[in-house]
């Protein structure tokens, strides 16, 4: 009578639906809150929390996401039969790990619960993994054998759509990956490495995001598969991060932007806002141009006055014949207080510069645009976790962008990311 009095009367459709938005939300407290609520919301809101995995090792190696969990836990939930079934749970998982904690070397004692761990995973569709620190140069073919078998086995299950690998040196990457079904690849290299991915399998993929490390990488990949100078890709994502102020950076994005028959979104990340005129002129130039729905310009030098100054000069060059509908922009700023005073005075001429020049004829079709700033405060994080920043930032977005906020309404958003360097 006592169990029947924990039982809900109301359908369980109901709340695995609940149950589906506060995962999608990363609500895991609410989440592991109701697990103990009721014996029949158990199943629901264990197969809810355990969706996303961010698998640590160790506390600095935890990530802010709500529901990271130590190697030991997981290992110690699959190898028991009574809850195993979790291992058909996660879809999402994320792996960061110390490599030189599974070299395999004569007389050495190689931790086996990972590797075990993660070989009961059967159903992950996105999978992350990040060597920390990235300073390390330890050789994949070194590590543990049964550790790299099981990274490769999710890397070739049926199951898995997007990968995404932060690697120090030597990492099998074309191997690996033709075996795959991967639709969405980011391949971040600490070395170059000149192994180019076969024809088939690049134009397979549905995005790919460059980084300046891999750029030798992966324009012999891209030359491999358009020996005619005529094949076009199905990618419908482009995103280039990390490049570089060279010629050659430019021209790469131009033949990229120049083959995509789908494109509908294209980042740019930068590093002199004086470049900035040199990597939207491939943009403005593209045939596909007219199909973008979305781009994100990220410049990351510190002069924020110049970075408004050089994109509201890109605002009176942008071509009218676009149907964009998203338009972000990320700019850098370093503060030595952590005042409203001073981040007045520091944004006071470069908004004025947008109110200026920013008008609505020239997207048409913009629905949201998207201004962040991320400030670089030399101070404590306390005074900025409880100072006024944070609280204001609602109020602000109107004040500083009246007609923009006026524009677009809730489309228009403005916040301010504080980036601590002590």
């Amino acid at each position: 009578m006592a169990s029947f009095a924990y039982r809900t009367s109301l359908p369980l459709d109901i709340y695995h639906n609940v149950f589906n938005i506060l995962a999608e939300q990363h609500d895991y407290g609410t989440l592991k809150s109701c697990l103990l609520l009721c014996h029949d919301l158990r199943p629901i809101c264990t197969r809810s929390l355990f969706l996303r995995v961010d698998l640590i090792e160790r506390l600095s190696f935890e990530h802010s996401t709500g529901n990271d969990i130590p190697v030991k836990k997981l290992h110690s939930l699959l190898m028991d039969d009574s809850t195993a079934i979790i291992g058909s749970y996660v879809q999402s998982l994320h792996v960061t790990f110390d490599p030189k904690d599974y070299i395999s070397a004569t007389g050495s004692v190689v931790d086996k619960r990972l590797p075990e761990a993660l070989s009961k995973l059967s159903s992950v569709k996105t999978f992350t993994l990040t060597a920390r620190p990235l300073t390390r140069t330890i050789s994949w073919d070194h590590l543990d054998p049964r550790f790299r078998a099981a990274v490769e086995n999710i890397v070739i299950s049926p199951c898995l759509a997007s990968l995404d690998i932060t690697w120090t040196t030597s990492f099998p990457m074309v191997e690996i990956v033709e075996k795959s079904n991967i639709k969405h690849l980011r391949y971040v290299p600490m070395l170059v490495e000149d192994s180019p991915l076969s024809r088939n399998k690049v134009l397979r993929l549905n995005s790919l995001i460059f980084n300046g490390n891999a750029q030798s990488t992966i324009e012999k990949m891209v030359n491999a598969c358009s020996l005619d100078g005529q094949s076009l890709f199905d990618w419908t994502s482009l995103k280039f991060l990390g490049f570089s102020d060279m010629e050659t950076d430019y021209n790469f994005v131009a033949v990229m932007l120049s083959r995509c028959v789908n494109l509908s979104e294209v980042k740019c990340e930068i590093y002199n806002s004086a470049n900035l005129v040199n990597f939207m002129d491939p943009i403005y130039s593209s045939p596909r141009l007219r199909q973008l729905h979305t781009i994100t310009v990220d410049v990351l030098d510190y002069t924020l006055k110049d970075q408004a100054r050089r994109f509201t000069e890109e605002l009176d060059r942008f071509p009218r014949h676009n149907s964009l509908h998203e338009l972000h922009l990320i700019f850098y700023t370093q503060l030595r207080e952590a005042t409203m005073e001073t981040l007045y005075r520091e944004l006071d001429d470069g908004i004025a510069l947008f109110n200026a020049h920013f008008k609505k004829d020239i997207f048409p079709d913009l629905e949201r645009l998207t201004i962040k700033l991320v400030a670089n405060f030399w101070v404590d994080p306390k005074v900025i976790r409880d100072g006024p920043i944070q609280k204001h930032m609602k109020s602000v977005a109107g004040m500083w962008f009246p007609l923009l906020k006026a524009q677009y309404g809730q489309g228009f958003k403005f916040c301010v990311v504080p980036f601590v360097d002590r």
